[in-house]
């Protein structure tokens, strides 16, 4: 992890690349180990087009491009799922992106299987199975099932609204579907990376109104934990991966350098960070402005950050507080972002900050008197 060799130029910046010699730059793409070698399976829109691409190399030097003369039969898409499961290539859902690419709007919840990259064949799911979705990073495929962890859908002209997912679905065989949760633990999420590890299923970081840094687990798909303590600047769209008895994580949206290791003690003292305490627990409360979605961005809670409530004029929402410096985001009624920046002083008392975003039409009142102590949000 500290001593790192590039093996492949990046071509792309060739002013004589050929697409069909090496693959183009992507921001996302389906990628997998299948049959010893590495495959990237399909892209994104950022080039202008949809990338139907299937390389494959055996050596991370030398990639040959699978579909030279066939595009496959799953068509124009990006942001999809792609994993290994049962000796095949899965990939699963994603979208079209019309305001990148022409297109028309499709958000997909198929599935086509490979054995060779070049000839696909659809796998019809039965009902119920997983809501139209795609934006997860890497894969799980655990106890002899593949499973769906979140994701999201991206927006479009037309459909403006972003949608993102904490749901548990796993299959033995692509067509027989079993919820688990409708809604995990860990908020609802995409651009995460998921991974198994240390005989349990991990989901890692990813985005929702921000960045993300907190970490969960479960042996079951069904109960799961909290990995507190991760120092990791919060990401989306990172790099995760399984090596040498441990999990590792680097780089991501959060634009560093850094690599990250997790690997279990085997100092038999050792205790995990235990959850955080609460600090101070306010309601929040709106006056004179609509009923709204709410943000507590709280680097310390143990849902992660930023945890989404919902906030009324009627009556307050009770909230916990975990870190010294923290913000409430949401949308004003002129639909504007805006984050106030708040504290937590050492006697227990809130206090304003400043407005990081917008906000200057709204007033922020708090009250430290009362117990909880409370924040009441007002147009002027």
């Amino acid at each position: 992890g500290k001593d790192w060799q590039r093996i492949k130029p990046n071509t792309f910046l060739d002013p004589t690349f050929d697409p069909t010699a090496d693959w183009e730059g992507r921001h996302t793409g389906g990628y997998v180990v299948y049959r010893d070698k590495m495959w990237l399976v399909g892209g994104d829109v950022n080039q202008g087009h949809y990338q139907s691409d299937i390389w494959n190399s055996a050596n991370g030097i030398d990639w040959t491009l699978v579909n030279k003369d066939a595009k496959p039969p799953w068509g124009k898409r990006a942001l999809h799922h792609t994993l290994v499961f049962r000796d095949k290539i899965w990939l699963l859902g994603g979208q079209t992106m019309p305001a990148f690419a022409p297109s028309r709007e499709i958000f997909y919840r198929d599935i086509w299987t490979t054995e060779d990259g070049l000839r696909w064949s659809p796998v019809t799911p039965r009902e119920p199975y997983w809501s139209a979705r795609g934006m997860i990073g890497g894969s799980v495929v655990f106890g002899g099932r593949m499973w769906i962890l979140g994701g999201g859908t991206y927006d479009t002209p037309q459909t403006a609204e972003r949608n993102y997912y904490n749901d548990v679905w796993s299959s033995a065989d692509g067509v027989q579907w079993k919820q688990h949760l409708s809604q995990a633990p860990w908020p609802p999420r995409q651009y995460h990376h998921v991974t198994v590890y240390d005989g349990r299923m991990w989901v890692l970081a990813g985005y929702r109104a921000g960045d993300r840094n907190d970490v969960w687990y479960s042996s079951d798909g069904e109960n799961w934990y909290r990995q507190f303590g991760t120092p990791w600047q919060e990401r989306h769209a990172a790099s995760v991966f399984v090596h040498d008895g441990s999990l590792w994580m680097a780089a991501g949206s959060c634009m560093r350098r850094d690599v990250w290791r997790l690997q279990r003690s085997t100092d038999p003292a050792y205790t995990s960070p235990a959850a955080p305490e609460v600090l101070v627990t306010v309601n929040v409360q709106l006056r004179g402005i609509q009923d709204k979605r709410g943000y507590l961005f709280d680097t310390t809670h143990p849902e992660g950050s930023p945890v989404g409530f919902q906030m009324f004029q009627k009556f307050p929402t009770r909230v916990q507080i975990y870190a010294r410096k923290f913000g409430l985001n949401y949308l004003d009624d002129r639909g504007r972002n805006t984050y106030a920046e708040m504290r937590v002083k050492p006697n227990g008392d809130i206090e304003f900050v400043r407005w990081r975003d917008g906000g200057h039409d709204d007033v922020i009142q708090i009250t430290n008197a009362t117990r909880p102590r409370s924040i009441h949000i007002g147009g002027r």
